[in-house]
């Protein structure tokens, strides 16, 4: 721990903000080195035990936290190189965003699915895509990076639920949602 006050403000605040971090810290090792898939499926499966939308978002500020002092310390050990924190950080990115995604969806449930018609004329479910650019697009976050993200959906349309509005506002409370969950 004293090492990493001493070497990292960044990480310092993190661990002081969330001191039960520690429990977590001591009790479990951590991998060096995950991949998106692990990720991915470590958060879904505590967000799996989340009651609500504030315990959806509690579990996603832990999670991230936890992460960040992962990589935090295997960084201030010399275990990563630096296209290795990188990678761990775009990886982490990518894993809070897709969780951000799920939950906001889950969030506007109330306006049921957005559908549209495709050029052959059949109803579906329309598409909704967020593309990561500048340092997450390349693969390239540090600790201090911001998410450059651009949201693009598919087609027109309106949602089916008992609320029902159009594609465009759907989508767009989507993405403000998915940045108020990320913020």
């Amino acid at each position: 721990l004293v090492r990493l006050f001493g070497m990292s403000e960044f990480l310092s605040k993190i661990f002081i903000s969330t001191p039960e971090l520690l429990d977590t810290m001591v009790s479990r090792s951590f991998a060096a080195l995950k991949d998106l898939a692990e990720s991915n499926a470590e958060l879904a499966s505590l967000l799996s035990q989340a009651e609500d939308f504030e315990a959806g978002l509690d579990i996603l500020r832990r999670y991230r936290y936890e992460e960040f002092l992962r990589i935090g310390l295997h960084d201030i050990y010399g275990r990563l190189e630096q296209s290795e924190i990188a990678e761990q950080l775009t990886i982490l990115a990518e894993a809070c965003l897709a969780a951000a995604c799920t939950i906001a969806v889950q969030e506007l449930a109330r306006f049921g699915v957005p559908t549209c018609r495709d050029e052959s004329g059949v109803e579906r479910e329309a598409r909704f895509a967020v593309i990561g650019m500048g340092k997450l697009g390349g693969g390239e976050l540090n600790y201090h990076s911001d998410l450059d993200i651009i949201y693009v959906y598919d087609y027109q349309g309106t949602t089916n639920g008992g609320r029902s509005i159009s594609n465009r506002e759907y989508f767009a409370k989507l993405g403000q949602k998915i940045i108020s969950i990320l913020s």
